[in-house]
């Protein structure tokens, strides 16, 4: 009986978590934004009770220059930017790791990798939106829109991408199959 229940409990709580996986991109109102317009001078600071932020999870807030509290402790529960200059990468219960303006609207999803953020590689990582991939630079500009189903990260000046690919479950990890990869440059073009 025991068993019955736990494997119940088990089944209930992996199909909750799948489904609101699925529902997370729908759910998100993205903001196309001249980031580049911004003044980056006027930049906010990413502050704990014990000064700037340093450990992952411990309290903060957005605060400018003058020590005045923009976006407030409690808001994100993480946040991998010390510096908001143009744009945040932080992280919430509903939306996981994503990417902001000091306004608090939502760039893009970030890339998860080894549980954080996509690493930046050439000046651009990996970004989501509507379930698709693209690339930003490290302005929080999407040079390279969100339309792959399976992209890598830039080497050598190419990143190889696919439109339509598999997701495979290997242990802990997933691996992406696809018979139609290619490459592209920095610029999105397919490389022949």
């Amino acid at each position: 009986m025991k068993a019955g229940l736990i494997f119940t409990i088990v089944v209930f709580t992996l199909a909750s978590c799948s489904h609101s996986k699925r529902n997370k991109s729908e759910e998100i109102k993205y903001h196309d934004l001249d980031l580049s317009s911004i003044d980056t001078t006027d930049y906010l600071i990413a502050r704990s009770s014990n000064g700037p932020v340093y450990e992952f999870g411990s309290p903060f807030a957005f605060t400018d220059q003058r020590n005045n509290t923009i976006i407030p402790v409690g808001k994100y529960y993480a946040t991998w930017t010390d510096t908001l200059r143009t744009f945040a990468i932080v992280s919430d219960h509903k939306y996981g790791i994503i990417g902001i303006d000091r306004n608090e609207n939502i760039l893009f999803q970030v890339f998860t990798f080894d549980n954080g953020p996509d690493y930046v590689k050439e000046g651009l990582f990996r970004v989501i939106r509507n379930g698709k991939i693209g690339y930003a630079n490290e302005s929080g500009e999407i040079v390279i829109p969100c339309r792959f189903e399976c992209a890598y990260p830039f080497e050598n000046g190419k990143a190889k991408v696919s439109r339509k690919c598999k997701t495979i479950k290997d242990k802990e990890h997933t691996i992406w199959e696809s018979d139609s990869w290619y490459f592209i440059d920095r610029t999105g073009k397919r490389i022949k």
